[in-house]
């Protein structure tokens, strides 16, 4: 790259013909830097693939959404969004292998855990393909940028309003999964730490998915079984939530609160199943990661720093202006996002 100058013997002469060519070292330094995004950038010819967690995921309308409302304000590139059929490692990466085969500048990969999009994400930085993650970090791969979302933070938030949320109980149940990954684990030292200042609520009984054979939902049965008047089920993973009917996994005496504030769970919150739930807006998160790839579209050649999407405390008084926020910020109808009103009763669960 550097080329041989004829350097006048001056001493000034020397030192400003010593000084350009270290300016077009570094010049070129950066310019190979950018170089495998700039040679796949094709103007409005330029495909992004953004994939979800899977087809059912509470989170994917909302990230979608917001995705969706970011990209239509960029007419240089084309943008396609899917998901699995499943969140398994299987589907995902073979949907990623399918996206790959298409030659997309860039792939936005939702992350809902290290371990299942691993694989997956190693695929398309393989390929030299830009990637923006969004949700969980993978911070043992070169990607271009990340979104996450600020869990741990959420667990510490959840942590300090227990009480509040406990409305007059004195006492909870807690399933988390320190351990997995140390994402977990920082939310379950972030919520105990703030859980412990709460003197006057006992914690009876806490499991750990993640040294269990036991499926998370099977272990809330058993402690809510165990502990029939326990104020509140705690989970700092919200799955249970959403793959079974909350009540069935609860007395009649006590209610959940866990890290996710995602539409499905809005019915629950009106009706008195759940004290408290902790979540981001899910459509800022989509389009803070379409933002991500505008920088990449238009120029930008070095790793981004990663974003970080905060949680909200949502209690029952909150949900209103939450949920007006969160259609907002997914481009969605809120009438199309709010429980119906035979969800919202007062749910009495077995004795």
């Amino acid at each position: 790259m550097l080329r041989k100058l004829i350097v006048p013997t001056g001493g000034p002469f020397r030192i400003l013909a010593i000084y350009l060519l270290l300016a077009a070292w570094v010049t070129g330094c950066r310019d190979e830097a950018g170089a495998s995004a700039a040679r796949k950038f094709r103007g409005g010819g330029s495909l992004v693939i953004v994939i979800g967690p899977s087809q059912t995921h509470p989170q994917w309308p909302g990230i979608r959404g917001g995705a969706e409302k970011a990209a239509g304000e960029i007419p240089y590139a084309r943008f396609d969004f899917i998901a699995p059929p499943t969140g398994t490692e299987r589907d995902l990466t073979r949907l990623v292998v399918d996206s790959i085969a298409r030659e997309p500048f860039a792939i936005c990969l939702f992350v809902a855990d290290g371990a299942t999009a691993r694989p997956a994400a190693k695929k398309i930085l393989d390929q030299g393909i830009l990637l923006v993650t969004m949700g969980a970090e993978l911070s043992d791969l070169p990607v271009f940028a990340a979104v996450r979302i600020n869990y741990p933070a959420a667990a510490e938030k959840l942590g300090r309003i227990l009480l509040k949320a406990a409305d007059g109980k004195r006492s909870y149940l807690l399933l988390h999964e320190s351990g997995r990954d140390p994402v977990a684990t920082d939310c379950y030292n972030r919520f105990r730490a703030q859980a412990a200042n709460q003197y006057s609520l006992s914690l009876l009984e806490q499991r750990n998915a993640a040294d269990s054979s036991l499926a998370p939902a099977a272990l809330i049965r058993e402690m809510t079984t165990m502990f029939r008047h326990a104020g509140l089920m705690v989970t700092l993973d919200p799955t249970p939530w959403f793959t079974n009917r909350p009540r069935d996994l609860l007395g009649a005496n006590t209610r959940f609160a866990t890290l996710a504030a995602t539409p499905n769970l809005w019915a629950s919150l009106q009706n008195g199943t759940a004290a408290a739930l902790v979540g981001p807006l899910d459509g800022v998160v989509g389009s803070t990661a379409i933002d991500m790839i505008s920088d990449a579209l238009t120029g930008a050649d070095a790793r981004s720093a990663p974003r970080l999407i905060e949680c909200e405390v949502v209690l029952p008084a909150d949900l209103s202006d939450f949920a007006r926020r969160y259609a907002d910020a997914a481009g969605l109808e809120l009438a199309t996002l709010l429980p119906s009103k035979a969800a919202t009763q007062p749910v009495s669960g077995p004795g």
